[in-house]
């Protein structure tokens, strides 16, 4: 047999095409998002989507301009993690009603 070669279906993140986002005040502190991202394997599940109704009402607004000032630059959330955000990768392309996606794979750059 020969060499096997990986998918062509590129993880959003590994495209460059997603983004993970948590906001810090100027004291470095979190803002209050209902969770911090690193704690998502950690709790329930609903505490991730971007419309939480277990939430403070402080992190329910704080999670709706998250959302306005991403959608305002052209970002798409993935709804069920309030903190990731695509622009360019498939995701994105599907959401933004997009013939394609901008990113793709880095060794498409490389063939030949």
């Amino acid at each position: 047999m020969g060499a096997t070669t990986g998918t062509k279906n590129i993880p959003a993140h590994n495209s460059g095409g997603a983004i993970d986002i948590e906001i810090i005040t100027a004291e470095e502190e979190l803002v209050d998002m209902g969770m911090a991202v690193k704690d998502w394997g950690k709790v329930d599940p609903e505490l991730c989507l971007i419309e939480c109704s277990s939430i403070s009402d402080v992190a329910k607004q704080n999670r709706a301009i998250l959302l306005d000032v991403m959608k305002y630059q052209g970002f798409v959330n993935y709804s069920t993690e309030w903190w990731h955000f695509s622009y360019g990768d498939r995701y994105w392309a599907y959401h933004q009603n997009a013939g394609n996606a901008i990113y793709g794979s880095a060794d498409t750059i490389f063939e030949n």
